[in-house]
């Protein structure tokens, strides 16, 4: 009788145990993720740091140049080129290398910026203070000052409240040659984008509804 107690003792403590191995196992398989996503995130902001500071340095570049031709590179047919030019004309202290691999540095020459391009398209949105918004529907961009760029890429949120809409006339008339829209915004208003100098427009999916005359009076070749 005591030998069977025994017995049953050790049996409960054996079950335990290898209930304690897969909890400890699954935890570690939590840890693992975490970690690897955290890993990652590091490495993408990093990317992302460096993806601005060569947007940052190419409008150096742009604004020092006395004549400002279509294509701030002209001449470099390829990314490295154009790298390895702001490097060796001290724009840059160092040729940037991404931390993630699946990533690589990307100049449009259609919108004249750099990009992250990889898992994801990256964009550097031109500064928030170039833009107005509508001080009760504050979702709402109502018009932009050319001062910051005729290469426009429209942030997705300004003062941290995402914009959904582009107003009517928000963009009418400015000289733009090139203009990226971001995902999150649903609706472009009626004459949004009327006569400009647009050649390209990048358009997400989120858009739902473009309004009469959102693009007239433009060059558009390319649309993406």
């Amino acid at each position: 009788m005591r030998k069977s107690i025994i017995s049953q003792k050790k049996g409960v403590t054996l079950v335990e145990l290898l209930a304690v191995i897969v909890i400890i196992g699954i935890l570690a398989t939590i840890s693992v993720v975490l970690i690897g996503r955290v890993i990652e995130n590091t490495r993408q902001k990093a990317d992302v740091a460096s993806l601005q500071n060569l947007n940052e340095v190419t409008r150096f570049l742009k604004y020092s140049q006395l004549d400002i031709t279509s294509d701030i590179f002209e001449g470099y047919d390829t990314d490295e080129q154009r790298i390895n030019y702001l490097f060796e004309e001290g724009y840059i202290s160092k040729i940037p290398e991404v931390n993630n691999p699946s990533n690589s540095f990307v100049f449009l020459v259609n919108v004249q910026q750099w990009i992250l391009q990889g898992d994801e398209i990256v964009f550097t949105p031109t500064a928030e203070e170039y833009f107005t918004t509508n001080t009760v529907y504050t979702y709402r961009l109502t018009s932009y000052n050319p001062s910051g760029g005729l290469n426009v890429v429209i942030p997705q949120t300004i003062g941290g409240i995402e914009i959904t809409e582009l107003g009517s006339d928000s963009f009418k008339n400015l000289g733009l040659l090139s203009v990226v829209i971001q995902e999150g915004i649903t609706r472009i208003s009626g004459n949004a984008f009327q006569s400009n100098d647009l050649t390209s427009i990048t358009i997400p999916d989120s858009v739902l509804r473009i309004w009469h005359n959102s693009f007239n009076d433009n060059q558009i070749s390319s649309i993406t």
